[in-house]
């Protein structure tokens, strides 16, 4: 019946019984519901796009997320089999091209990458390979309607608590696909959706399944950078959420107060270096946020849901490395300094960068303290924190390499700073207001 139109789903689920009074869909049985949820008709899933049989599948996963976090309130369990045929019947529903996730020279990410140093395997040509091919594949055909991110999100949020993969056939894992469809999901889409996405109530999904890398791509920008970088630290350190946020947004993390929890993988019991997958998504974070910048227009941006300003990426992702790195004296600043030498082009000794806009990032953050910790340096007395160069340990060549390739740039100064050389209206070469003389 269903295949014989486009319209016959919605006939059949409009007939009524005579005597019960009851709607075709609430007389079938559960089991029943189940299957027929799921029918494929030329790889498309009809009855999903029928408001009735979407809302009971709402309720059906919606309790079982409730369920994660107060099993009490547990019903009927629904089967990993359904919840994946669930993700496939969203992305076959938005005309996704699921095929292309199943390339056939993929590489286990798990596999040794032969005649690579350590320094260059920092896994974010891999990463950034994988999320192409998931996005690329996450293309919807127009006039689809989209992809109905309130089912499916939180269907691999069920798959990936209890874990399991949301396809045996997929080499990507139900967390790249949920990060990637999350970070779709928090975009403003070309055309408009058949159902409104309700991101209230999936973001309450995320929390209720303790799934922070979900709720950071939803969130995007900046609030969601933290909660990447918070991610990273609850994972390698064992740590909590607010621990992690105050380390990266407050001054305790330089000035090395309350810290405390140790690394399952060693980060802070060892004095050797050794990088970590929490060292490498830090650094894939610095290369897309940081090391990519490329307009002035990048820097404070206002309004834009993904806009992140690379001087605060560069604050919370380095201030993250600092506690990983924190018990590892001075092998981790060697082994950061050599990898930001390679990215930015500066390896051999004297080579300025021609990343000018990803130096002068990096110099504001790291040289300059924070605009409300300006203090006179100059006097003894003042109660200073270090900045996050010496925080971290940093060689000063590198520092000074950092300086000159983006002198010039007003971007590598505080912006109060900023707005006392612009303003001052002195004859003079020397821009003087309390504590500072800066030569211009």
């Amino acid at each position: 019946i269903i295949a014989s139109s486009t319209s016959a789903a919605g006939y059949l689920l409009s007939l009524t019984d005579d005597d019960s009074h009851k709607r075709y869909w609430e007389s079938l049985g559960y089991d029943t519901q189940l299957e027929l949820s799921m029918i494929s008709i030329r790889g498309k899933y009809p009855l999903l796009r029928e408001a009735e049989v979407r809302a009971w599948s709402l309720q059906q996963i919606s309790s079982n997320i409730a369920a994660l976090s107060t099993p009490a309130e547990a019903s009927v369990a629904l089967s990993s089999k359904w919840l994946k045929e669930m993700c496939t019947a969203c992305l076959r529903n938005a005309g996704c091209n699921v095929e292309k996730l199943w390339p056939y020279d993929y590489i286990d990410p798990t596999a040794a990458v032969p005649s690579i140093s350590d320094e260059q395997n920092d896994g974010i040509l891999r990463r950034q390979e994988e999320l192409k091919l998931i996005h690329d594949s996450l293309a919807c055909s127009p006039g689809s309607g989209g992809i109905d991110f309130d089912l499916i999100i939180p269907s691999l949020l069920i798959l990936k608590k209890r874990p399991s993969e949301w396809s045996d056939r997929v080499p990507e894992t139900t967390q790249s696909l949920l990060d990637a469809i999350c970070d779709l999901a928090g975009r403003q889409t070309v055309e408009e959706p058949s159902f409104a996405f309700d991101g209230v109530t999936v973001m309450k999904q995320c929390a209720s399944a303790e799934n922070v890398l979900a709720a950071a791509n939803l969130i995007g920008g900046e609030d969601g950078l933290v909660l990447h970088c918070a991610d990273v630290l609850i994972t390698s350190l064992g740590i909590s959420m607010k621990q992690a946020e105050s380390f990266l947004l407050k001054k305790g993390v330089l000035m090395g107060e309350n810290f405390t929890g140790q690394s399952d993988n060693g980060e802070c019991s060892e004095s050797t270096f050794r990088l970590t997958d929490g060292h490498c998504y830090l650094l894939w974070l610095i290369e897309e946020h940081v090391l990519s910048v490329t307009t002035f227009g990048q820097f404070k941006p206002s309004n834009i849901r993904h806009g992140i300003d690379p001087v605060f990426a560069s604050q919370v992702c380095l201030r993250a490395w600092l506690c990983l790195t924190k018990n590892q004296g001075v092998s981790g600043s060697t082994w950061l300094v050599s990898w930001f030498r390679r990215k930015l082009g500066m390896c051999e000794e004297g080579s300025i960068s021609n990343k000018r806009l990803a130096c002068a990032a990096l110099c504001r953050a790291l040289i300059w303290p924070d605009d409300t910790d300006l203090v006179d340096w100059n006097n003894s007395e003042a109660n200073r924190s270090p900045v996050l160069a010496e925080a971290l340990g940093l060689d000063c060549k590198f520092l000074v390499g950092l300086a000159q390739a983006s002198c010039g740039l007003i971007e590598a100064i505080p912006v109060s700073v900023a707005q006392e050389v612009l303003n001052n209206q002195n004859d003079s070469d020397d821009v003087v207001f309390p504590g500072r003389t800066i030569q211009v």
